[in-house]
């Protein structure tokens, strides 16, 4: 198992979404889109003793959390729908499931944005100084986008003036996404 198998789920998830017309929940996004690329980071999604779904954590239910084979929590993952990008509010509700753990991994993803979080790291979950340590995302089909955003601005010349936000990431080919995925969340490096 490799990059190249990670790379292989990621292509394989957008080729079957663009060939069905899928309206992605958050359910939808996990089985079609979440699933596989942890599948092929070696993360049984099926097998209880490396997964718990909807477990109960301060504040609320996180919904996957991961195991090693000592029955230690070590990567907590809460998932988005595809079609909406995530939010600082999506990263407070994360920090509120996991704030006080102080070992593992936090993912915040809707499948095609990871933000990665190291628990073990001093420092706040917003920060490239604190927990974070990756914040990538590879581009979904267009028909995932969202089209509300472009809706506030009345019109493009309004757009383009407009300074480039704080913080934006730029989307990255889908074997990149999967390098960086590989290198921090494979379960053999957390087994």
């Amino acid at each position: 198992m490799s990059v190249k198998m990670v790379t292989q789920a990621i292509e394989e998830a957008l080729r079957r979404l663009e060939q069905n017309e899928l309206y992605l929940r958050e359910l939808d996004t996990r089985y079609y889109l979440i699933d596989p690329i942890l599948r092929s980071l070696h993360w049984d999604v099926s097998d209880p003793s490396q997964v718990r779904f909807e477990w109960d954590m301060r504040g609320g239910r996180i919904d996957y959390v991961f195991f090693n084979g000592q029955g230690t929590p070590v990567l907590y993952v809460e998932a988005k729908r595809a079609d909406s990008w995530l939010s600082t509010g999506d990263v407070v509700q994360l920090r509120e499931y996991v704030g006080r753990r102080r070992r593992g991994l936090a993912v915040l993803t809707n499948g095609a944005e990871w933000k990665i979080f190291d628990l073990s790291r001093p420092g706040r979950f917003d920060t490239e100084k604190g927990k974070k340590l990756a914040d990538i995302y590879f581009d979904l089909p267009e028909r995932f986008s969202e089209e509300e955003e472009w809706d506030e601005w009345e019109d493009e010349e309004e757009w383009e003036d407009e300074e480039e936000f704080e913080g934006e990431i730029t989307a990255l080919p889908v074997g990149e996404v999967a390098k960086v995925l590989f290198q921090l969340l494979d379960r053999q490096k957390h087994w």
